[in-house]
């Protein structure tokens, strides 16, 4: 039996899914339901300037037992017929990105599929209502992809065709820096702050204030709550009125007027932000791309023609060292 592995990866963590059967698992890394990139503590000013960490060694080997865990498997999943699919919002070469370290870790093949088409996969997998038309906004640190998609035949799973609608935006990125600028200015200067904990902290308050009634105000609770100097409120309201926020919500509009009564779903990590009204959204969109990479064998049949992948920078990549390694 071929065993799918989705991979979502962001900038400094990547969420993980396996499916081998009917439904798709998550594979966190026993603490967090994602694999973080790296756990190190950072000051608060390079928590707003946190560069890009990717996949090590010990990336791949955390992977790798995560795999074998579930499987029941006591060592290399080498002899497991493991198919890995990437899906990322932003360009990924994964004939550079990680591949050597994969490789060591007996995890050799990786495809790619477009964001959008592994987005609509989550959805098509949770089994939703019946719609014609479909807008997906998969919305990652870097980068938003909109793209509108026609859904044909009346079957369990339908045939899919690709419209014309698209829109790409930047990503929740500016979002999280502007929360974590608002949060890290209560604190002492040069506190130490746990980077992922923190990030965690803020994704979470975004969904909590999202899910809030209009008017009503959420108190930050993530890390260092307690030493905030005045404590943080913020209300939904206030969200929708960033103009961080409006430029991923005004692309996710504009294709869902250019398309007919569609139904419209959210993805990624950046999905806990208030983006658009009626929207269906997963429990968990920072899963929501890794989950539909799992699913893209099992659909890609249905899609007319899949997406084009975005091009990949193969210019080097200047040598950024992390927070915890500068002088």
């Amino acid at each position: 039996m071929t065993i799918t592995v989705g991979l979502g990866p962001e900038a400094h963590r990547t969420a993980a899914a396996v499916r081998d059967g009917r439904e798709a698992t998550v594979l966190g890394d026993g603490v967090r339901r994602y694999l973080p990139h790296d756990n190190r503590a950072v000051t608060a000013d390079d928590v707003l300037d946190w560069p890009e960490t990717p996949w090590d060694n010990d990336f791949a080997d955390v992977l790798r037992r995560r795999i074998s865990g579930h499987l029941g498997l006591a060592g290399s999943v080498a002899d497991e017929d493991v198919r890995l699919v990437v899906s990322a919002c932003r360009p990924v070469d994964v004939t550079r990105v990680g591949a050597t370290e994969l490789a060591g870790a007996g995890l050799v093949s990786a495809d790619q599929v477009h964001p959008a088409d592994a987005l609509l996969c989550r959805w098509l997998a949770a089994r939703p209502r019946a719609a014609q038309s479909v807008v997906v906004a998969a919305v990652g640190d870097a980068a938003t992809v909109v793209q509108a998609y026609e859904l044909l035949g009346t079957g369990p799973v339908p045939r899919v065709r690709r419209l014309t609608h698209a829109a790409r935006a930047d990503g929740a990125l500016p979002l999280t820096r502007r929360m974590a600028a608002d949060v890290l200015g209560r604190l002492r200067p040069g506190t130490r702050v746990p980077a992922q904990a923190f990030a965690d902290g803020v994704a979470d308050f975004a969904s909590r204030v999202a899910a809030a009634p209009d008017g009503a105000r959420v108190a930050w609770t993530g890390p260092f709550a307690d030493r905030l100097r005045p404590p943080l409120l913020v209300s939904v309201d206030e969200l929708r009125s960033w103009p961080e926020r409006e430029v991923i919500a005004d692309a996710v509009a504009a294709v869902a007027r250019a398309t007919d009564r569609p139904a419209i779903v959210l993805g990624g990590p950046g999905a806990v932000w208030p983006l658009a009204g009626r929207a269906w959204r997963s429990a968990s969109p920072a899963d929501d791309l890794a989950i539909g990479a799992a699913w893209w064998p099992k659909f890609a049949a249905r899609f007319e023609a899949p997406l084009d992948l975005p091009e990949t920078d193969a210019s080097p990549r200047p040598a950024v060292l992390p927070p915890w390694q500068r002088g």
